[in-house]
């Protein structure tokens, strides 16, 4: 590994340098879902009529923060006159089970992102996953028997919130 490039390590392979960090593509995408789903929270009224894209939007934005958490960044290098070369950016982890997401991710980078969680909500992650695994799917096909599910709109708030919030205090602009 080399010195620090953008607040991770990173290392030459085939010419090109590899980092393992946040990914800010993919955290702006769990951003915008989050975003989507935030006035539901300021008028009830949106949340009772929309509670399935509601549910639906938060549970992706926490998959996406979770896969921003770990990923690789591959780029090629700028020649002395030249731009960056195309970035190539690839999630650790896949799927929509958020469980299994978090149980997949780089134990470095989950058990920081764990810490920094519980810091900014003052409740454990991994419970909180456990409960809304599946939420995504739940909510994308609720008209299909096997995900009829309740669901604690709560939980999965407090999900996106705290780990866009730990995001920000762990790998974001720092003051």
């Amino acid at each position: 590994m080399g010195a620090a490039l953008d607040g991770g390590d990173y290392k030459i392979v085939d010419g090109k340098i590899m980092t393992t960090h946040q990914s800010g593509r993919i955290y702006r995408a769990a951003k915008s879902f989050y975003d989507l789903a935030k006035p539901a929270f300021d008028d009830n009224s949106i949340l009772e009529s929309n509670v399935m894209a509601v549910v639906a939007n938060l549970a992706l934005a926490v998959e996406l923060f979770l896969k921003a958490a770990d990923a690789k960044v591959t780029v090629s290098p700028r020649g002395v006159d030249g731009p960056l070369g195309q970035a190539k950016i690839e999630s650790n982890v896949w799927g929509h089970d958020l469980e299994q997401l978090f149980d997949r991710m780089d134990r470095t980078v989950s058990t920081r992102l764990q810490q920094l969680f519980e810091q900014e909500t003052g409740k454990e992650l991994k419970p909180l996953l456990v409960e809304c695994k599946d939420y995504f799917a739940h909510a994308r096909y609720f008209y299909e028997p096997k995900h009829q599910h309740g669901f604690t709109v709560s939980a999965v708030k407090i999900l996106a919130e705290g780990l866009d919030a730990a995001l920000m205090k762990g790998w974001g602009p720092q003051p």
